[in-house]
C-alpha cells in the first residue's frame, strides 16, 4: 500500500540486477584482456598510444563546445571513455571468423590495459591534487579530525512556504517524487516545476533555475 517502499523495492532489484551485469562484465573483461600482453612489442605500443592520445584530444574541443567548465573538461577528456565497450565491439567480427579479427581482438586488450592503467592513475592523482584536503583543514584542535561542516537541508513547513511566497520571496517549488509516483497522481502543487530525484541537476540546468532561488522539495 505504500507507493514510495514500493519504488524503493523496485530500485533495490535494478541496481542489484546492474550490479551483477556490471561483475559478469569485469569478469569476462579480465579473463580474456591479459591476451593483449602477448603482442606487447614497439609498433602496437606506438599505435595504443596513437589511440589514447586521439580520444583525448577529440574530446577536448567536443567538451569546449558543449559549455563544459575547463576543470570538468579536462577530467572527462582524460578519465572516459574509458574503452571496455571496445573489447565488446571487436568481439562482433571474432564471432563472425573474419580473416586477423584475433590479432585485433589482443590489439584492442593492449589499448584499454594501457587505457585502465593510465587513466586510472592519472585520474587518482589528479584527484588528489585538485580536492586533497590540506593538513590544517584535515585536523582540528589536538592532531584531532575536523568534523565535516556540510549544511543539513532545512524543513519547511507549508505554511512557511506560503509565507515566504506572498512575502516575495524567490521560493521555487520542486516536485521531486519518483516517476512511478509522479506518473501515477494526476495532481501536482500549482507552479511545482519537475526535477526527478534521479537527474535533478542536469533538468535544473536545463530549465535554467536561479541558484540564488530558495528550492523547496516536496515528495508526497
Amino acid at each position: 500500500m505504500d507507493v514510495e517502499l514500493c519504488d524503493c523495492f523496485l530500485d533495490y532489484g535494478q541496481a542489484t540486477a546492474e550490479m551483477f551485469l556490471l561483475f559478469t562484465f569485469v569478469a569476462f573483461g579480465a579473463w580474456l584482456i591479459w591476451s593483449g600482453v602477448a603482442v606487447a612489442d614497439a609498433r602496437t605500443l606506438l599505435f595504443a598510444l596513437v589511440a589514447l592520445a586521439a580520444r583525448t584530444l577529440v574530446l577536448l574541443p567536443v567538451l569546449a563546445q558543449a559549455g563544459v567548465a575547463p576543470r570538468d573538461r579536462r577530467l572527462i577528456a582524460w578519465f572516459g571513455p574509458r574503452g571496455l565497450s571496445s573489447l565488446l565491439l571487436i568481439l562482433l567480427p571474432v564471432f563472425a571468423g573474419m580473416p586477423g579479427s584475433a590479432r585485433l581482438f589482443e590489439i584492442a586488450c593492449l589499448v584499454v590495459l594501457l587505457s585502465v592503467f593510465l587513466h586510472g592513475a592519472g585520474i587518482a592523482l589528479f584527484l588528489r591534487k585538485e580536492t586533497g584536503p590540506s593538513p590544517a583543514a584535515s585536523t582540528g584542535p589536538a592532531g584531532k579530525p575536523a568534523k565535516a561542516d556540510a549544511p543539513l537541508p532545512e524543513r519547511i513547513t507549508l505554511a512557511e512556504t506560503r509565507k515566504l511566497q506572498e512575502a516575495g520571496e524567490p521560493v521555487v517549488l520542486a516536485d521531486v517524487r519518483t516517476d512511478r509516483s509522479y506518473q501515477d497522481d494526476p495532481l501536482q502543487a500549482t507552479g511545482a516545476i519537475r526535477l526527478p530525484p534521479d537527474d535533478a541537476v542536469r533538468q535544473a540546468r536545463q530549465l535554467g533555475l536561479d541558484t540564488h532561488r530558495t528550492v523547496v522539495l516536496y515528495c508526497a
